[in-house]
């Protein structure tokens, strides 16, 4: 249980960082 739960976090981490990249990008 733990490792899928650390699987979905990492991928939500990617999710937000790659989004912050593009908000950042369109400034």
């Amino acid at each position: 249980a733990n490792y899928l739960i650390s699987c979905v976090r990492d991928d939500t981490v990617k999710l937000l960082d790659l989004r912050m990249k593009q908000i950042i990008g369109s400034f």
